[in-house]
């Protein structure tokens, strides 16, 4: 898990890179992105650490 979330952070800060924006802005877009796919029914972590369903 850890080397693939270090995978994905090193994409993330070409396109922050490529981009000229903040590595967080990549981030925070990426993670709105990945929410949006879920389907209804499975579950997603907050950024405090709770876990909510969508619907």
């Amino acid at each position: 898990m850890k080397d693939i979330n270090n995978k994905r952070r090193d994409v993330y800060k070409g396109i922050a890179q490529k981009n000229r924006i903040a590595l967080p802005a990549v981030e925070a877009l990426a993670g709105k992105n990945a929410i949006e796919k879920i389907t209804s029914g499975q579950f997603t972590m907050q950024s405090d650490g709770t876990w909510i369903r969508k619907h």
